[in-house]
């Protein structure tokens, strides 16, 4: 590998490094703007160590989700999901796949 391919390859990984704060400073924004509530800052917070694309009902069937929503409706859970849409925080795909919107 020469001096170039190991210098792109570092400067993809610092502008993913870097997208990845801006996408979480502006998770923190929107929180305390009151922009989103708690858990849906809980569901992205989750989400964002373990990549970026993820099945809808395998987050779900997580415990954590689940335990979110253990004493609310599914219209609130569906709210908070259409909410995090709508700020641009999330997209969900045609085949129920849950995207984060990071830049």
């Amino acid at each position: 590998m020469d001096i170039n391919s190991v210098l792109n390859l570092l400067h993809n990984r610092v502008n993913r490094i870097i997208a990845m704060l801006l996408y979480e400073t502006s998770l923190n924004a929107k929180l305390q703007s009151k922009d989103i509530n708690m858990r849906q800052f809980t569901i992205v917070n989750n989400l964002l160590p373990h990549g970026t694309e993820y099945q809808l009902t395998n987050v779900q069937s997580q415990l954590w989700y689940q335990g979110l929503y253990q004493k609310l409706t599914p219209k609130t859970r569906a709210r908070d999901l259409k909410g995090l849409v709508e700020e641009g925080l999330i997209m969900i795909t045609g085949d129920k796949k849950v995207k984060l919107l990071v830049p």
